[in-house]
């Protein structure tokens, strides 16, 4: 079982290093629903999306990259429409494509990759049953808040990035 994954993960990682268009080659290639949300969608499969970071972006940079006011406007990809499409497939989103942000699982702002397939994901804007700020929105809101305490020292990046990529419910004010 570590061999297949080690090996998918190369070809996930090889079509990453080509760019998006190596996408087509690699996530989509997948059957239809071959990846699961958790949580009725709060939470991003981790088979599928086990997040991603960007080189650039280490402890030591943080204040040339992420700490830096609009730097992520500056390594946002300009499209990622058919690669949503076909993720969206993926986790057998239903509806259309606006119902759902293509998420950096580990957002740019906490150093994520900003097009491997790997830390990107059709997350909800209206999760099911939603009665704990489990959507896109409250994710966004919780990515500004660890970004604001790894800047401020208060906190490592290493540990943002964790606890965004495994439940960002975790970094929520309790």
């Amino acid at each position: 079982m570590r061999l297949v994954r080690s090996s998918v993960a190369a070809v996930l990682t090889a079509s990453a290093v080509a760019g998006v268009a190596g996408h087509d080659s690699a996530r989509s290639a997948a059957s239809a629903q071959t990846c699961h949300y958790r949580l009725q969608g709060a939470l991003p499969d981790p088979n599928c999306t086990p997040g991603a970071t960007n080189p650039d972006v280490t402890p030591r940079r943080i204040n040339k990259t992420i700490c830096v006011k609009g730097w992520t406007d500056t390594i946002r990809p300009d499209s990622l429409d058919r690669m949503k499409r076909d993720s969206m497939a993926e986790y057998g989103a239903k509806g259309k494509p606006g119902a759902y942000e293509y998420d950096h699982l580990i957002s740019l702002q906490l150093g994520g990759h900003p097009s491997d397939p790997h830390n990107l994901w059709p997350e909800p804007y209206d999760v099911k049953g939603d009665n704990n700020d489990l959507d896109a929105r409250d994710k966004d809101v919780v990515e500004t808040r660890l970004k604001r305490l790894v800047c401020a020292g208060q906190m490592k990046l290493r540990e943002a990035q964790r606890i965004i990529a495994t439940d960002w419910r975790q970094g929520r004010r309790p």
